[in-house]
C-alpha cells in the first residue's frame, strides 16, 4: 500500500489476514503507522479501511516500539 507522505518500511499483519499495520517512514526522517482493517462492501467486495492513525515520531524505531503498546492484536500475537 502506498502512502502520499512517506514509504512503507515494515508491515504487520493479524493471523487471520483481517488486520495489517504499516510503518511509514517520511523524507524528513519522522515516522508514523497506520492500522488497517478488511472490510467489505456488498457492491465493491473487499477493502481496506483505516482504523488507527498514529502521531508522528522522531523515527521508525520509536514508532515500532509504541505501535506494539497500542495495536491491542500485536501484543497477543
Amino acid at each position: 500500500m502506498g502512502y502520499a507522505d512517506g514509504t512503507t518500511i515494515e508491515s504487520f499483519e493479524s493471523t487471520d489476514g483481517s488486520r495489517r499495520v504499516d510503518i511509514i517512514k517520511r523524507s524528513d526522517g519522522t515516522a508514523r503507522f497506520v492500522e488497517m482493517v478488511l472490510a467489505n462492501d456488498e457492491y465493491a467486495g473487499n477493502y481496506w479501511s483505516c482504523s488507527h492513525y498514529s502521531g508522528l515520531y522522531a523515527d521508525a524505531a520509536t514508532a515500532r516500539a509504541d505501535l506494539f503498546e497500542v495495536i491491542h492484536w500485536l501484543r497477543r500475537e
